[in-house]
């Protein structure tokens, strides 16, 4: 019985840890903040958002190799809220956060890819640790709730599109949600 009792204790430790590791308890501050300007290479993406590892390193990879051009934020701005849009028709746009404001080389990608600078602006803006895809998954059970709590509190738009950018190096992810 004593036996029983220290495994369950152990079971209970690690899984507590594990969770506190992940940032499961770690509570929410969604603030209205001044963002945007960045420059994003992506492609459009129709259909479930299960696909945003795939395209996303397809776009680094290709960015990199092909275009000498190494980035450490991904990106991924989501158009639809996928509990009101069939799989097969959300929207979303995927890819990376460049820092070079290289003309030619800017327009020898945009011959692939799509080109957009983030728009400046207001936006809900919060952000959670990043240690892994695991990371992304508890992000979106923990974040996406604290935004529609801060957007009903406060009378924002709740269907807006969301931006969420990985940034590699800082291992956090910031979600910026749209205010109209």
């Amino acid at each position: 019985m004593k036996t029983l009792l220290i495994i369950v204790i152990i079971a209970i430790v690690v899984i507590v840890a594990f969770f506190a590791y992940f940032d499961v308890f770690k509570k929410i501050e969604v603030k209205r903040l001044p963002a945007g300007g960045e420059i994003f290479v992506y492609e459009e993406v129709t259909g479930d958002y299960k696909q945003t590892p795939e395209v996303m390193d397809r776009v680094y990879y290709d960015l990199l190799n092909n275009f000498h051009i190494e980035t450490f934020k991904g990106c991924g701005i989501y158009y639809d809220n996928p509990r009101t849009t069939s799989k097969e028709k959300l929207r979303s746009h995927i890819g990376c956060i460049i820092e070079t404001a290289d003309s030619a080389l800017l327009a020898s990608v945009g011959e692939k890819y799509k080109i957009e600078i983030i728009p400046h602006g207001d936006y809900l803006v919060t952000e959670f640790s990043y240690k892994g895809a695991l990371s992304v998954m508890v992000g979106i059970f923990k974040v996406y709730p604290a935004m529609l709590r801060f957007s009903q509190k406060h009378g924002y738009n709740e269907e807006t599109r969301v931006t969420e950018i990985y940034d590699i190096p800082a291992k956090r992810i910031e979600y910026r949600k749209d205010i109209l």
